[in-house]
This record gives structure tokens, sequence and C-alpha cells, in this order.
């Protein structure tokens, strides 16, 4: 059951037109939003899941132990669904 308002396509152009172009920025305001607030509910040996993780910028920049994340693409009918585990050594 498909309960957007938007069909596939529209979602496509408005991302598009909303975010192609600015990654250097998006990344750069989550390195703060991380840096200043979320670090200090994740540390090194957590397991961090970002539900609708778009673009992945908090995903590749948090510094946890596994990663998941899951973002929905209008272009295809699931979800996608990423993980990566870092390995510590202390």
């Amino acid at each position: 059951m498909n309960t957007s308002i938007h069909s596939g396509e529209e979602l496509q152009s408005i991302y598009k037109t909303r975010f192609d172009g600015r990654f250097e920025y998006r990344k750069k305001v989550w390195s703060v939003l991380i840096r200043d607030y979320f670090r200090q509910f994740v540390n090194k040996h957590d397991t961090v899941l970002d539900l609708g993780a778009g673009y992945c910028e908090f995903i590749n920049q948090i510094d946890c132990s596994k990663k998941y994340a899951i973002l929905y693409n209008a272009a295809i009918s699931f979800p996608l669904i990423f993980w990566r585990t870092n390995t510590y050594q202390e």
C-alpha cells in the first residue's frame, strides 16, 4: 500500500533539487552535529542503527564499532540495508 502523496518520480525530482551539489556542506553540518551533540550518546564500542539514512552522512562519520544504515529510495521498491563493522584494538 503506497501512502505517499508524491509519485516515485516526483520524490526523485524533489530530492535531486534539494540535495544535489551540497555534499560538502551536508558533510560539514553532520560533522558539527556529531562532534557537539551526538558524540555524548555513542562510544567507540557501540552499535548504531541509522534509520532513514539518506546520503549516510551521519553513519559514515559517527565513530562506533558496528554501523547499520537503512534507507528507502523511491527509484526502487524496497529498502536498502547496509552494515559495516570496525575492529578496534586497545
